[in-house]
């Protein structure tokens, strides 16, 4: 009897060697398709357009940031806008709001955007435009008649990037 066992031991031997590669196999492929998947889906994502909630500047004005990361390419548009005037005409209010960006043109040398994973980390992006490099948009919407806004391009990680959760804006004022 031990005999036998012993020959149909080794004839399955083989078989459940043979099973063993083959489902080692099977699984290195899985993993390769489902991590090619998973970067795949991972660059789609942050290729998205994110706007990230606006932060308070002095003097009221606030900042908006919109963000893509695409190609190892973070491109980004930043708006400072000054407060809502309160002028009762269209041209006084365009005015006031024309002398405001010109306030915080005058103040500010630089700005500065991180985009943060949790609290107190270090920054996954630091954007700094200088606020010379900001040109003055007009605009018809009542709540946005004049901002200013600068655009440009970092280098950036899509899954590092991917994992930003907040956003820290700090500033740079002029010495007086």
């Amino acid at each position: 009897m031990g005999g036998l066992l012993r020959s149909a031991w080794r004839g399955t031997r083989t078989y459940v060697l043979a099973g063993l590669a083959i489902g080692v196999i099977v699984s290195l492929a899985g993993y390769g398709v489902w991590s090619v998947w998973h970067a795949w889906r991972v660059r789609e994502e942050a290729a998205v357009s994110k706007t990230w909630p606006t932060s308070g500047l002095f003097d009221e004005a606030t900042v908006e940031l919109t963000t893509s990361c695409a190609g190892s390419v973070l491109a980004y548009i930043v708006l400072i806008v000054p407060p809502i005037s309160r002028a009762v005409t269209l041209p006084d209010r365009i005015d006031q709001s024309k002398v405001k960006t010109d306030r915080i043109r005058l103040r500010l040398e630089a700005i500065r955007l991180e985009l943060l994973e949790g609290k107190g980390t270090a920054p996954i992006v630091a954007i700094e435009p200088r606020v010379d490099d900001f040109v003055r948009i007009y605009s018809t919407s009542d709540r946005r008649l004049t901002s200013l806004e600068a655009r440009g391009t970092v280098s950036c990680d899509a899954a590092s990037y991917m994992r930003a959760e907040r956003l820290r804006v700090t500033w740079r004022e002029r010495p007086e």
